[in-house]
């Protein structure tokens, strides 16, 4: 493995371990949003009955200690990737101010997944019905 993959993995599985675990310890100030709306948003999701904020915390320390570990990298891209585009559809959409740390989890995503994690995810695109 390269030392570009490696810091990439520590990255973006460290970054989602970090704000997953802060959502139940809450050791860092949650950002100010610079949209009304989407400090709306925020708000009824973290104080929605059905735990969304939770699950969504535990949805990122685990695909973040996938990616961290080197254990099943590819499983947690997959499970980090609709986490990513909600990430950077929410801060396109409405907060601006968030983009560029977005658009910094989505390079470093595609970076894993379409150039480092290549042959895991080619037989996924392969054209047929496998071995079965």
């Amino acid at each position: 493995m390269n030392k570009l993959t490696l810091i990439a993995r520590i990255l973006l599985g460290g970054g989602f371990v970090v704000f997953g675990i802060n959502k139940f310890a809450n050791f860092m100030p949650p950002p100010e949003l610079s949209d009304e709306g989407a400090a709306r948003f925020i708000g009824a999701l973290v104080d929605s009955s059905v735990r969304f904020w939770e699950l969504l915390a535990v949805t990122e320390i685990v695909g973040g200690l996938m990616v961290l570990s080197g254990v099943f990298v590819p499983l947690g891209l997959v499970v980090l990737a609709p986490v990513v585009v909600n990430i950077l559809l929410f801060h396109a959409a409405g907060d601006t101010a968030g983009l560029p740390i977005a658009l910094v989890f989505v390079a470093l995503e595609a970076y894993l997944g379409f150039f480092a994690y290549r042959s895991a995810f080619k037989p996924l695109l392969t054209p047929g019905t496998g071995p079965c």
